[in-house]
């Protein structure tokens, strides 16, 4: 027979399940909320760090972009310099070999040389031949012996050396002054620096 007290007792015991069941079920539904709120606030505070790290990359980026451009603009000028002293030395080296090479018995035989090709084929034509002051003296008697039609001029020091063979009838010129030929070693020595400095340049980007 069921008592009273068997039927409080099982109706406590299922109010307090449906209780519990209930707080169970809020709990949960509390639980799964927090964890989506605080999802939420990750994705949000992760999405401002991705953003803040990007513009930190971006600056980063920037500033090594402008880094670089220094450090190539600092080796083009370093480069220029380089080649700067290079080619003053070489021009100086280049003088002071010309210098010498006008002293030596070399030189004479190759302005000899040199008169002798650009004068015979005009031999019976009348030729200008300009020599420097110091040049006169030495080559005078060969051009009077050798070729009578040629008239000797006085050329600017500057020349150096060589001549300069003008022939007036035909309007026309040859220029072997040590001047020029100078220029030209100093035009080729400069491409062939050029080139290894480029080079060099390219090796270290």
């Amino acid at each position: 027979m069921i008592t009273v007290e068997d039927k409080i007792r099982t109706f406590s015991k299922y109010v307090y399940e449906k209780e519990v069941k209930q707080k169970d079920e809020a709990l949960q539904k509390e639980k799964v909320k927090q964890e989506q709120i605080r999802e939420e606030a990750k994705s949000r505070i992760l999405g401002k760090n991705e953003i803040q790290l990007a513009k930190q990359k971006k600056k980063l980026d920037l500033e090594a972009q402008r880094i670089i451009s220094s450090a190539k603009s600092e080796a083009r000028n370093i480069n220029h310099q380089i080649k700067a002293g290079i080619q003053k030395d070489l021009k100086d080296s280049m003088e002071q070999a010309v210098v010498a090479y006008i002293q030596s018995a070399e030189y004479e035989v190759w302005m000899k040389k040199q008169l002798t090709e650009v004068l015979l084929d005009s031999k019976g034509t009348k030729a200008v031949v300009a020599l420097i002051a110091d040049d006169i003296p030495r080559f005078q008697s060969f051009l009077k012996d050798g070729f009578p039609l040629v008239v000797v001029e006085t050329l600017d020091a500057e020349a150096l050396g060589g001549a300069l063979v003008e022939f007036p009838e035909a309007g026309t010129r040859m220029d072997f002054t040590l001047k020029s030929k100078l220029e030209e070693m100093e035009n080729e020595s400069g491409l062939e620096l050029n080139e290894v400095l480029d080079e060099a340049v390219k090796a270290n980007d």
